[in-house]
């Protein structure tokens, strides 16, 4: 999936670390927002990431482009979502060491157009 982009890029600091897992993924979102906001496909931009050391969630939030955001859209867009992101966070290689520390992954949507929010997928490995 083209989200996942953003956690492969950034796998092999999550490597390198040699503090604990919440330190590394804080760092990981620190990066990631340095190269923020970041386009991942015509109708998606990152804007930033956030890891919550508490809860073990780590958030992307994207802003949606391009796209028409009428109810029936978005609605279609997070059931698809729905189903794509936790198959890959279950499954995409490149997110084990997410899986490995059993880090909740929250991808949160929002309008391009106004900022207000959309919808949210969580996954948990």
């Amino acid at each position: 999936m083209k989200k996942q982009f953003i956690v492969g890029f950034f796998l092999l600091l999550l490597c390198a670390c040699t503090s604990s897992p919440g330190s590394r993924l804080q760092k990981l979102s620190e990066d990631v927002n340095k190269q923020c906001p970041m386009t991942i496909d015509a109708h998606t931009i990152c804007d930033s990431t956030s890891y919550t050391r508490d809860s073990n969630v780590f958030t992307y939030y994207f802003s949606l482009v391009n796209y028409s955001e009428t109810p029936s859209s978005v609605a279609a867009l997070r059931m698809r979502m729905e189903q794509l992101i936790p198959e890959s966070v279950q499954t995409n290689p490149e997110l084990n060491h997410f899986r490995k520390f059993n880090v909740t992954l929250d991808y949160r949507y929002y309008s391009g157009t106004n900022g207000s929010f959309l919808f949210q997928v969580s996954a948990t490995p």
